[in-house]
């Protein structure tokens, strides 16, 4: 793998970036499944070693994370999750 790759790094990061911001976006709506995106999106560079590979995960991941609301349409809302106090 090779970690120095400027365009590897420059497409992690853009990854990482889109993923932190759908996981925090899933954790102030309470929505588990913008959270799943957000960790895979996280996470998916540590499995792919190509920056086009990566590039292509983020593109297909970002997909999902977007067709979210086209799915509540379809399916109707997930579940909430409920808080432990």
């Amino acid at each position: 793998m090779e970690m120095f790759n400027p365009w590897y790094i420059l497409v992690a990061a853009i990854s990482s970036c889109i993923g932190m911001g759908s996981f925090f976006y899933g954790k102030k709506q309470q929505d588990f499944s913008y959270m799943f995106w957000g960790i895979c999106l996280c996470c998916g560079s540590y499995f792919v070693s190509d920056p086009l590979y990566l590039a292509g995960l983020t593109a297909l991941l970002c997909c999902g994370v977007f067709w979210q609301p086209i799915s509540y349409r379809l399916f109707g809302p997930p579940k909430k999750i409920e808080s432990i106090e």
